[in-house]
C-alpha cells in the first residue's frame, strides 16, 4: 500500500460510514457471505446449491406484485450487492450477486424472480455463455447488463410464492 492510496481508502471508508445503518449492516453481512457464495459456486456442482435460488418453474415470465416499499428495498439491496461485488478481492459475478440479493430479499419476504440464461458464443469453439439476473416486478435488481441478449433457460421463484 502506497502513501498515495491512503487518501483514497480513507475517502471510501468515509463514504461507507455515511451509509444508512441498515445498509452498513447489509455490507457487514454480505462481504463475508459473498466469499462463502464464491467458494460454493467454485467447488460444488450447480445441482448441489440450486435449491438456494428457490423453486424452479417453467414459467419464464413469472411476475409478482411487490408494494412500492419492497421495490425500493430491492433496489437498495441490489445497489449494496453491486457495491460489495466491486470491492471483494475474489470474483463476485452475476450468480453470486443474485444469490446475495435473494438471501436478503428472502429475509424481508419480498417477492423476486431469478432467471438463468444462456447465450451461444460466437467463435471457434461455439461454447455457451451463462448469465443470472434477479428481478422484482419488472425492475432488474442484479445482473441487468445485457440480460436481453440471453435466452432464459430456467426461472426460480421464492418457495413461499411458487406453491
Amino acid at each position: 500500500m502506497t502513501i498515495r492510496s491512503m487518501p483514497r481508502i480513507y475517502h471510501k471508508l468515509q463514504t461507507a460510514w455515511r451509509l444508512p445503518r441498515q445498509e452498513k449492516l447489509w455490507l457487514a453481512f454480505l462481504f463475508p457471505y459473498s466469499a462463502l457464495v464464491r467458494v460454493m459456486i467454485w467447488s460444488l456442482p450447480f445441482r448441489r446449491f440450486a435449491w438456494i435460488l428457490g423453486r424452479v418453474t417453467a414459467n419464464h415470465e413469472a411476475l409478482f406484485h411487490a408494494p412500492a416499499e419492497q421495490q425500493l428495498l430491492a433496489r437498495r439491496i441490489g445497489a449494496v450487492c453491486r457495491l460489495v461485488a466491486r470491492y471483494t478481492p475474489w470474483e463476485c459475478k452475476c450468480l453470486a450477486q443474485a444469490i446475495m440479493a435473494r438471501t436478503l430479499l428472502g429475509f424481508y419476504k419480498a417477492p423476486y424472480v431469478i432467471h438463468l440464461g444462456v447465450l451461444k458464443e460466437r467463435g471457434s469453439d461455439g461454447g455457451l455463455k451463462a448469465h443470472a439476473w434477479l428481478r422484482v416486478e419488472s425492475t432488474i435488481i442484479t445482473g441487468g447488463a445485457d440480460s436481453e441478449s440471453y435466452v432464459k433457460a430456467s426461472t426460480y421463484l421464492p418457495r413461499s410464492l411458487s406453491e
